[in-house]
């Protein structure tokens, strides 16, 4: 096999997701820093746990999170984390300095979209390793058979060519250590074929995370069909799913888990010997829960389906009504001309804002409060409700040291505030950002980049939402 040079792939790794590399590693920490001061009940009860056994459950640890080999694994942490953020904890709930849902929106709408691209080519670096390994001639035909399952007899042809992959390895002295990882990858490709083959095509988010492109994590997959199999897949599988079944696919699950270093050191030979019959018995029975069960076109109550939302962290959002009025896609206002009004005039007033307010340095005056910040403003507040409308923006007052004014835009991803108790210092931050709020001055660059992003945004906001093309 052609030697890699690792040490250059991780750089070259880091390099492709730039920014991202430290907010993400920031975190992950936050979060398990979060987890020691946390007063909030129901957090308490199911997040108190030793840090390394948390990383553990995701093939992390202290030491791998410096790693940038390790990043689909980081990112699949990222999204257990923005879980737990939204469904654990009420909305704006702090816990100390760390705010759940601000953290939960930032890594849902920044972090992953930045990661995946990286996480995906790294999964990829990771299977062409493995394939060139499967490839080569020491893996013979094994003398006996660690899966004797026909899948072919239930309609299953394209398991095949892995099981002869799985039956290479499973007792081979060399590769043996591989099985965990295998098997994980079989249990969840059979549990996708079996929701896919039984429950109305609009259940496919229940199991397919449609924003990353593939089926969803093996825990979720595993809770669906404890959920289906208790009411929904019932009457037509009888006891072929039962406690047994699932507890075994757990175990697969955490034995999956373990990275390279925890597989040599824990996973021995007799690993298929000690496993091979309970794993034979799940599998004939998801075998047949699949035969019995396609074409099923099965439909779940209204009711049972939040169940199985909530139990698997898609429970709907609190605020539910109001993102519909934020995102809500208005039909040919493109015909309307009083609402492109209405849209370029607040975006005029929002961008002149912006822009004069970047370029006067108020934290160097002493002069009077500045009169253009303070019509803008006015004018932004009588249009509150169109400003939510158009552009998931909100006007928040306060009379505290941090800021008396602060508009969010675009659902809380960017934050303008505006201290007027010693003239209009005003300043911008993007969900995340590492060392922000930054001051809008001239000549600051960080703050200088996002308010050109957030600008950006607003524009592409409204061409997606409004077909209209707002000039540069």
């Amino acid at each position: 096999m052609e030697k890699v040079d690792l040490d250059y792939l991780r750089k070259q790794w880091k390099d492709e997701i730039k920014y991202y590399w430290e907010p993400m590693q920031k975190e992950i920490r936050e979060y398990l820093e979060m987890l020691t001061v946390t007063r909030y009940g129901k957090a308490q009860n199911q997040l108190n746990k030793p840090k390394e056994e948390i990383l553990k459950e995701y093939s992390l640890t202290e030491e791998i999170l410096s790693d940038p080999l390790f990043i689909p694994e980081m990112l699949d942490f990222l999204e257990v984390i923005k879980k737990i953020n939204y469904d654990f904890f009420p909305q704006n709930w702090n816990s100390g300095n760390y705010n759940h849902y601000d953290h939960g929106s930032y890594i849902y709408k920044t972090l992953i979209p930045s990661l995946i691209p990286v996480a995906e080519k790294i999964v990829d670096f990771k299977v062409n390793q493995y394939n060139q390994l499967f490839n080569k001639e020491e893996l013979i035909v094994p003398e006996k058979k660690f899966i004797d399952q026909d899948f072919e007899k239930v309609g299953l042809l394209h398991y095949k060519s892995f099981m002869g992959l799985i039956n290479s390895i499973a007792y081979d002295k060399k590769f043996y250590v591989l099985l965990p990882n295998l098997l994980r990858t079989l249990f969840e490709n059979i549990l996708n074929d079996i929701f896919s083959i039984s429950l109305k095509n609009k259940y496919k988010y229940l199991y397919f995370d449609k924003n990353r492109g593939r089926i969803r994590d093996f825990s979720i997959l595993i809770e669906v069909l404890n959920q289906l199999s208790n009411v929904e897949y019932k009457d037509r599988i009888r006891t072929n799913i039962y406690s047994e079944t699932i507890k075994v696919l757990k175990e697969i699950k955490e034995v999956g888990n373990l990275s390279v270093h925890e597989v040599l050191r824990k996973i021995t030979k007799s690993y298929a010997d000690d496993n091979q019959d309970r794993i034979d018995l799940t599998l004939e029975a998801l075998l047949v829960s699949y035969h019995k069960l396609k074409n099923a076109d099965i439909e779940i109550e209204p009711e049972r389906l939040g169940k199985i939302e909530n139990k698997i962290g898609l429970n709907r959002d609190k605020n539910k009504e109001k993102k519909q009025l934020m995102n809500k896609k208005i039909p040919s206002v493109k015909k309307d001309d009083e609402i492109t009004k209405n849209v370029r005039n607040i975006y005029d007033n929002v961008e002149d804002l912006l822009n004069h307010i970047k370029t006067n340095e108020y934290w160097e005056s002493k002069e009077r409060y500045d009169e253009k910040v303070r019509t803008k403003l006015k004018i932004l507040k009588d249009k509150e409700v169109q400003l939510v409308k158009y552009f998931g923006a909100m006007i928040h007052q306060a009379n505290e040291a941090s800021y008396n004014i602060q508009i969010v835009f675009l659902e809380g991803r960017y934050k303008v505030a505006f201290r007027n108790h010693r003239d209009y210092n005003a300043s911008i931050n993007k969900r995340g950002s590492v060392g922000g709020p930054f001051e809008l001055r001239e000549g600051n660059q960080a703050a200088q980049d996002i308010l050109d992003l957030l600008l950006k945004e607003l524009k592409e906001n409204i061409k997606e939402r409004f077909d209209i093309n707002i000039s540069t």
